[in-house]
């Protein structure tokens, strides 16, 4: 039976993290629509999407073999920062030739964070609740994703497409702070 006692302090928080951090990561069209919006043609936008989704595929291995190496926690830092950083790109670029490398730098932060949250969750749990933590771990981001659409698209409509961005990118700062000052500090 699921116990929610049964998990440490340390994956909770985690949890909080991630989940403070998907709550300003909504959906990959608002990069498509804010590129469309500073003038990027229709038909260069799926370039731009390959490159990203080039960049995510060529990152992906190193940064695992990196976070075996260096420790998760400190690639999931670089990674949050990484998308903070980009998000603040897209708020404010003035025009359409930062889209390009926007785009590009755009696929880093999943090659530094995907994989790497499923190995962080799977190590913070004991073996024997791996999948129901893994499962937990699913159910929290998966149950904030919908909701981070929604705020971005509320933010797009009612303040400017900038202002989705900049959620983004605060929600990101926050998860970084929270791994970097508080984190450490929470004890098994």
């Amino acid at each position: 039976a699921f116990k929610w006692s049964s998990f440490d302090r340390r994956f909770k928080l985690f949890l909080v993290i991630t989940a403070i951090f998907a709550l300003g990561n909504s959906s990959n069209v608002f990069l498509i629509l804010r590129a469309k919006d500073l003038g990027v043609s229709p038909i260069l936008i799926p370039i731009l999407y390959l490159l990203f989704n080039l960049t995510y595929a060529s990152f992906s291995l190193p940064a695992g073999i990196i976070s075996d190496a260096f420790g998760r926690r400190r690639i999931l830092i670089i990674g949050y920062l990484a998308f903070g950083i980009v998000y603040l790109g897209f708020a404010f670029a003035p025009n359409s030739a930062f889209m390009l490398p926007l785009f590009i730098l755009y696929g880093t932060y999943p090659a530094l964070t995907d994989g790497i949250q499923r190995a962080f969750a799977a190590d913070l749990v004991s073996e024997q609740l791996r999948a129901t933590g893994l499962g937990v771990f699913h159910f929290t981001t998966g149950a904030v994703a919908f909701p981070s659409s929604v705020v971005g698209g509320l933010l797009w409509n009612f303040i400017s497409p900038a202002a989705t961005f900049i959620f983004g990118t605060a929600s990101s700062f926050l998860a970084v702070l929270l791994f970097v000052f508080i984190f450490p500090m929470v004890e098994q």
